[in-house]
């Protein structure tokens, strides 16, 4: 696209948080934006207008939100948030985003992604939270951190206001970050689906189960990007037992979030 003005920079960095991607992770996303007095909106495929959401702790607690819902962006040119499944992030850019626009990839399966016409912003998550069966109540059931590329400071200080954790993170740390959320969605979905227990009761149960799998996930990355890090299958093990101890269950896994996924 054309070559923003330092003014068309500024505006665009300033411009509302646009949340795309109706499910438990967007809605959670959006609501606590709007609660800490970040101008965001939900943008979904269903008609516009508010919607309160209500927000439930870990602990029960519970506070109502009402936040604007749209099912077009209010700017195709400014922030986007990308809470959709990977598989639709593609059509989504598309249909809400021109070439102008900032969008921050806080989906799953971003190293799958293929090129977006847009400037985007790697990031990824271990908050945990999930749809409850009332309508327009979402339980934040783990909070954990938002990992997101340094490129991205607006968007960190937009999260850190809304008391989502975030990380700056440089390239190298961004690519870890990502190769590790690989290896603990690979080892946690399959393991909590066999043995119907949440994420941090998988590992005890299938421990050399789960290290095969990063050893895989490590051999993997050494092929598609040899010479990216020299203790790549050490790095990859660690993401299964780094990202938050609770009650002695080993990290990634845990602060990866809860029984039920980060999406809906």
């Amino acid at each position: 696209g054309p070559t923003k003005t330092p003014h068309e920079k500024k505006m665009a960095f300033a411009a509302p948080v646009q949340v795309v991607g109706g499910g438990a992770l967007g809605t959670m996303v959006a609501a606590r934006l709007v609660q800490a007095g970040v101008e965001a909106l939900l943008v979904v495929r269903e008609k516009a207008g508010s919607r309160p959401v209500t927000l439930v702790t870990a602990t029960g607690a519970s506070e109502e939100v009402v936040v604007p819902v749209t099912a077009t962006p209010h700017h195709r040119r400014g922030r986007f948030v990308l809470c959709t499944k990977a598989f639709d992030a593609a059509a989504a850019v598309a249909a809400h985003c021109d070439r102008e626009a900032r969008v921050l990839l806080l989906c799953n399966g971003v190293l799958a992604l293929g090129a977006l016409d847009v400037e985007t912003i790697a990031a990824t998550t271990t908050h945990g939270c999930f749809k409850d069966a009332a309508p327009g109540r979402v339980v934040h059931a783990g909070v954990g951190r938002v990992w997101i590329d340094g490129r991205g400071h607006d968007f960190v200080d937009d999260f850190r206001r809304a008391g989502l954790r975030p990380v700056a993170l440089d390239e190298q740390e961004m690519t870890d970050r990502l190769w590790r959320k690989l290896a603990a969605n690979a080892v946690l979905n399959p393991l909590t689906a066999i043995f119907q227990c949440a994420n941090g009761d998988a590992l005890p149960q299938a421990q050399d189960d789960a290290r095969a799998v990063c050893r895989e996930i490590a051999h993997l990355r050494a092929i598609l990007a040899p010479g990216d890090n020299e203790s790549v299958e050490e790095g990859v093990e660690e993401a299964v037992v780094e990202e938050g101890v609770e009650e002695g269950v080993e990290e990634a896994v845990v602060e990866e979030g809860v029984e039920e996924g980060v999406e809906e």
